[in-house]
């Protein structure tokens, strides 16, 4: 999982800086428990989520969800 060399390490390097995800999801039974299952595992590893959004399967447009977590400033992406 993409969090954890942050965890392990708890490095704030140019690599790994803070270790706050957001996580992007397809609003789908899929999606859905793939985030829930990588946001309790960087729950676990003492990560601080700065962010989650879930999209419409199918969305022409994704503009908005990108414009939001990046306003959230997150140091990494997990999307699903």
């Amino acid at each position: 999982m993409l969090a954890s060399p942050i965890a392990r390490t708890g490095a704030r390097s140019r690599r790994y800086p803070t270790g706050e995800p957001t996580f992007i999801y397809e609003s789908t039974d899929f999606g859905n428990s793939v985030s829930a299952a990588g946001k309790a595992y960087a729950q676990a590893k003492g990560l601080k989520i700065v962010g989650e959004e879930s999209y419409q399967k199918g969305a022409a447009d994704y503009r908005s969800t990108l414009t939001k977590m990046k306003a959230a400033g997150p140091d990494l992406v997990f999307m699903v």
